[in-house]
């Protein structure tokens, strides 16, 4: 499980570094659909539209600047997911990423301290 925790942060690590240095293609979200979730907290689907027009999109993002059906936010679009402009996403994945690859070592060395005992 942690190791599966491992690879997804350090797979979602690039793009939310991207979103962070405005990265992105800009654009504006405008919000449809809350659905919201006991353990992930709430996400907004709706539509992407890109600063030029030319790309116009169903997607979902995670905002505290959406309260309801048809609030508009500026937003960017990296890969496949929408990040609010200076997105500090990152630091989540980073937090994620770290924890697990510590308890990875900590299970390793434990196992291998217990082996070596007998």
């Amino acid at each position: 499980m942690f190791l599966a925790c491992l690879a997804l942060c350090v797979a979602a690590l690039p793009g939310s570094l991207a979103a962070d240095r405005d990265g992105g293609m800009p654009g504006t979200f405008v919000a449809d659909n809350e659905r919201c979730d006991r353990y992930a907290g709430c996400e907004w689907t709706g539509t992407f539209e890109s600063a030029d027009g030319r790309m116009v999109e169903s997607n979902s993002m995670t905002s505290d600047d959406l309260k309801e059906r048809g609030d508009t936010v500026a937003a960017q679009k990296v890969g496949q997911e929408i990040y609010k402009p200076d997105s500090k996403a990152w630091v989540f994945f980073l937090i994620g990423a770290a924890g697990s690859f510590a308890y990875v070592v900590w299970f390793g060395w434990a196992r291998w301290a217990r082996r070596r005992r007998g």
